[in-house]
This record gives structure tokens, C-alpha cells and sequence, in this order.
């Protein structure tokens, strides 16, 4: 039963990680299209907010910790 959890656990991360990824490579890509400020502002925090939430999901399943200053895309 532990093991089916493990299992199940991974398999959420890594699928709740790939579309958090992809969601935030798509605003990446819209961040080059002619936006107001204001709508850039919005974008950038979204992608600030995928990137929180991909590195809590790294913390809490796989037991892995990126610094808080982390380069590192979405």
C-alpha cells in the first residue's frame, strides 16, 4: 500500500510539474508578443507564482529543495 502511494505521489508531481512547466513556457512566449505594462506585469507574476508552485511540489513530494533565488525557468 506504501508503495502504491509512492507510486501515485511521483506520478502527480511529475505530471502536475510538466503542465505547470508548459503553462509557464507559454507565458514566457507571450511575454515577447507587444503587451502594456500592465498586462506584463500579470504575466510575470503569474510565472512567479508557477514557479512557487513547481518548487513546492518538489519540496513536499520528491524531498527536494531549490534556493529561493534560483535561475532556474519554468
Amino acid at each position: 500500500m506504501v508503495g502504491d502511494r509512492e507510486r501515485i505521489d511521483t506520478e502527480l508531481a511529475e505530471t502536475l510539474m510538466t503542465r505547470l512547466h508548459s503553462a509557464g513556457l507559454e507565458l514566457h512566449r507571450g511575454l515577447a508578443l507587444p503587451l502594456g505594462g500592465e498586462a506584463r506585469d500579470h504575466i510575470e507574476l503569474a510565472i512567479d507564482e508557477i514557479d512557487a508552485a513547481i518548487n513546492l511540489v518538489r519540496v513536499a513530494v520528491m524531498g527536494f529543495n531549490l534556493p529561493e533565488d534560483s535561475t532556474s525557468p519554468t
